[in-house]
């Protein structure tokens, strides 16, 4: 003899949210910050420290990727790949004008342009 069923079923309640997929927030994360690092290579600290979490965050990312199959792969490499590029262009950016400020400074010395601050003030 076969048992009533009374309308119970193993399907799920009519209305209940499927389940969803588990996302990847680091590489989005790594990609936003990487971004904003590209953008801002050419301020000092502020656009290296951006860059570097770009850096950390896309690494994560891809790491989080390569556990749950894949998803957000492509935007953790990206994010790394622009943090990287951000942070060498930022200092590399920072050190070439650091050494155009410097050869100004020599510059205006040798010339005597600055010459109230540099020599002394002559009465004769």
């Amino acid at each position: 003899m076969a048992t009533p069923n009374y309308g119970f079923t193993n399907s799920p309640q009519p209305g209940a949210p499927p389940p969803q997929e588990q996302g990847n927030g680091m590489a989005v994360a790594g990609l936003v910050l990487g971004i904003i690092g590209a953008v801002l290579f050419f301020v000092p600290f502020i656009g290296w420290i951006v860059s570097i979490l770009g850096i950390i965050f896309g690494a994560l990312g891809n790491s989080k990727a390569s556990k749950i199959g894949g998803k957000g792969k492509g935007m953790a490499l990206a994010g790394l790949i622009l943090g990287v590029l951000g942070l060498i262009v930022g200092i590399a950016v920072f050190i070439w004008a650091m050494g155009e400020a410097k050869k100004d400074l020599d510059n205006y010395r040798y010339r005597g342009d600055i010459a109230p601050i540099v020599q002394p003030y002559d009465r004769a």
